[in-house]
């Protein structure tokens, strides 16, 4: 038995850890690169005839790498719908409590009697909208509603309030100069991981005899073969063509969109999501429907798993490709009989070898991975804060007609002194390096200037229709 609270901690832990149970398949995706082999004699060879030795080694997909892919597949949705499920339960369970149970407050603590009162938690709160119209009358006014009503803004423009800090007469707002810096960090963001993409992340060089025979008949002179993001999406449509079975080319159309998606498409959306929940104002239940997206993206992002795979894969090709090379190429003792007589290189002594370097592509994504957790962590801060705001306000309001109604007069500010709860780090506190301060007294004498000229402008809309 685990408490709420702490079963939905390790429901979000393990849906950050899902991602990495699909890293042996990004393993082999990268695997399949580098057995990726095609050579093609030269047109002008002048010791084979052209097409001589023309061909080409492809690395055939089976049923198990597939039944592996569709497991983990159905583990991250399993994921998913037990965090739904889990919230659904927290949620219901609140209602009802709300609904069913009432509150009980101790009238006083001089004496340790057993005397409570009922507040019950159904509100009627009256609301006069216009003098000239009726009173309007909210019955089960809870605090949703009362956020739903709260005009809400943007981020980049709220102001928020400075939780921890001894002056409560000011507020902090992110300046204008930082939210184009905001915009055209998201921006970079963005373009260092397409850029991360096209270019590319690591080569492959072939060595050994039969690296030799490879760079001797191909027309670049080398074996060498770089490949980017891109590249090997691109090299496993040319498989689907050279296999060309029902079932490798399903395989192989399922692990090519699964690359692409999970590394390119949704690492670019999950970059304009951010920005959009942090630019557009929206209300809170929409906000809440965003930053879930931004969740399940998160979840479905696995350009960290991409390149951890590539580190992994350069580690460990060589001892592969050694493996590889000795099932049809058994020949150790002559190979290192024809080095000791200098009659080949260390290097070329030997059947089949390959070697790998890391490319400018990779640490791109590095680059972008760090860029993306910094604009991840700024926007979902903010957007924390300013629902723990809102609800703030809402739960005040709330309280003040309960004491205005209140007939035993129950002091519930006193009550709310004895449930201190302890302080976690806000937006304003990780960067209040960026906010600037706001006088309350200066925001009122605006917000009342906009009030003004709104009023102004509604009352010239009313004559010129009434002149029409």
């Amino acid at each position: 038995m685990v408490s709420v609270k702490r079963r939905g901690s390790y429901l979000m832990l393990l849906d950050k850890l899902a991602k990495w149970s699909i890293f042996d398949i990004f393993t082999f995706i990268t695997f399949i690169a580098a057995l990726s082999i095609k050579m093609l004699s030269c047109a002008d060879s002048i010791f084979l005839p052209n097409g001589f030795l023309d061909f080409e080694i492809v690395l055939k997909t089976s049923w198990g790498l597939y039944a592996n892919l569709i497991a983990q597949v159905i583990s991250q949705l399993y994921s998913h719908a037990a965090i739904y499920y889990h919230r659904k339960v927290v949620e219901s369970g609140i209602k009802h409590i709300h609904e069913t149970k009432p509150i009980q407050l101790l009238k006083s603590d001089s004496t340790k009697s057993s005397s409570f009162i009922t507040l019950q938690n159904t509100f009627k709160i009256t609301r006069n909208y216009d003098k000239e119209k009726s009173e309007t009358t909210l019955s089960e006014h809870s605090d949703e509603t009362i956020i739903d009503n709260i005009d809400l803004d943007a981020l980049c423009n709220h102001a928020y309030g400075k939780l921890s800090g001894a002056d409560h007469n000011h507020l902090a707002r992110v300046s204008p100069f930082v939210n184009r810096i905001i915009f055209f960090f998201g921006i970079s963001t963005a373009i260092v991981l397409f850029t991360a993409a096209s270019i590319s992340s690591f080569k492959f060089e072939i060595s050994g005899v039969f690296g030799f025979i490879i760079a001797s008949l191909a027309e670049n002179g080398t074996s060498i073969t770089e490949y980017s993001l891109l590249d090997i999406f691109l090299l496993m449509r040319h498989h689907m063509s050279v296999i060309n079975t029902s079932r490798g080319i399903a395989g192989l159309v399922t692990l090519s969109i699964l690359l692409l998606f999970t590394t390119l498409i949704a690492g670019l959306t999950f970059v304009f999501l951010l920005l959009f929940i942090w630019f557009v104002p929206m209300k809170t239940k929409q906000r809440d429907r965003f930053l879930l997206y931004v969740e399940i993206i998160e979840a479905w992002h696995y350009t960290d798993v991409f390149t951890l795979s590539v580190f992994m894969i350069s580690a460990q090709i060589g001892r592969l490709s050694t493996d590889f090379g000795n099932q049809f190429c058994p020949y150790d003792d002559f190979f290192a009989t024809i080095a000791h007589f200098n009659v080949l290189s260390e290097r070329d002594a030997r059947c089949f070898y390959i070697l790998t370097n890391l490319q400018p592509g990779v640490y791109l994504f590095i680059l972008f991975s760090c860029m993306l957790r910094v604009l991840r962590n700024f926007v979902v801060s903010a957007s924390k804060q300013y629902k723990k705001e809102i609800e703030l306000q809402a739960k005040q309001m709330t309280e003040e007609y309960v004491e205005s109604s209140d007939e035993d007069g129950v002091n519930l500010k006193r009550i709310r002194e004895k449930c201190i709860k302890k302080h976690t780090l806000q937006f304003t506190d990780k960067f209040s390096w960026l906010m600037q301060s706001i006088d309350i007294s200066d925001l009122s004498v605006n917000l009342s200037k906009i009030g003004d000229r709104s009023s102004i402008e509604t009352s010239s809309l009313d004559d010129s229709s009434k002149g029409e």
